[in-house]
């Protein structure tokens, strides 16, 4: 029966995800992942199917495309013909099992079909492949795991992705995510996964413990307001000014062009290019946290001056 919900529920994701085709910033994190234009544009052939193509010949609005269930006898339902689907937003959720059985480096996510051994994993917001893992789903029950657990996890509706531990969160390894409500996008089409090379998880801990080891030695910039007791204070003062919220705003949307406009230049520079998408990540937490957004110097021209705070 759970078995049958969660079927159930990944025919409701699949309605939806036709009037919904792959943003912009997935496609480019797919690009230079190393998945060939090609491969993206007969994926979307397949997902927005016959159906959209004959309500894009007929010029009838958008909403019309949403194919209607057959009934059947069993009143159940099933999924047109025409109807192709392979990508998702899951909710990112910790290994469920009691004894955290879900080993290093892998993903469950229940009500997938059978014929499925990974996953491309990301979050948004994405700029470049580094924000892109290709992960391999848990197949079989773990020898530590009991079959009461393997049985509980797998009758699990379809919609959450659970996370495997190690020595740093998996999922902080996915464009900076977290477990406090993030929906992680999820693509299965074999042609497009299997274009990706298999992410070595360990690799990316090893480091990203070096990187907030240099981190750490490099916080004494921040020493000053870490022992102002008004800091909080300060801080929302500036968040309350509506001139620094503005500009906060066109900052976020410059790097964003910027970053864009790089990566669809003949002549990039993948280094700065990496550099503007980190910026525009780091951008959309100013008003929450008040952070700085760090930029090569040789870019800082490509800012106006006046978003320079």
């Amino acid at each position: 029966m759970a078995q049958y919900f969660a079927a159930e529920k990944l025919k409701d994701t699949a309605l939806e995800a036709l009037q919904n085709p792959l943003s912009d910033m997935i496609k480019d994190v797919l690009i230079d992942s190393g998945v060939p234009n090609h491969l993206i544009k007969d994926y979307e052939t397949k997902k927005i199917g016959r159906a959209r193509e004959r309500a894009q010949e007929k010029n009838k609005p958008s909403r019309s495309i949403r194919p209607k269930y057959k009934n059947t006898s069993k009143k159940s339902k099933e999924l047109p013909e025409d109807v192709y689907f392979a990508d998702s937003f899951c909710l990112g959720a910790p290994d469920p099992t009691p004894l955290g059985n879900i080993p290093q480096g892998y993903v469950a996510i229940p009500g997938l079909p059978d014929n499925i051994d990974s996953v491309l994993v990301s979050r948004s917001p994405c700029m470049h492949k580094e924000d892109m893992l290709r992960l391999p789903l848990l197949k079989e029950r773990p020898p530590n795991m009991s079959m009461r657990d393997w049985d509980s996890l797998n009758a699990r509706h379809f919609g959450d992705i659970y996370f495997g531990h190690g020595v740093v969160p998996l999922p902080n390894l996915i464009a900076d995510g977290d477990l406090d409500g993030d929906l992680y996008f999820v693509m299965w089409d074999t042609e497009i996964v299997k274009s990706v090379k298999i992410s070595n998880v360990a690799d990316l801990e090893r480091r990203a413990r070096l990187s907030k080891k240099r981190a750490t030695a490099e916080q004494g910039s921040t020493t000053a307001l870490r022992n102002n007791p008004h800091w909080f204070t300060d801080l929302r003062s500036a968040v309350a000014n509506v001139g620094f919220e503005i500009r906060v705003s066109e900052l976020i949307s410059h790097l964003y062009r910027e970053a864009k406009a790089e990566f669809e230049n003949e002549a990039m520079v993948y280094a700065d290019y990496v550099a503007l998408g980190n910026a525009y990540k780091k951008s959309l937490d100013l008003k929450k946290h008040g952070d700085s957004v760090e930029l090569p110097e040789h870019l800082w021209n490509a800012i106006p001056e006046d978003l320079h705070i």
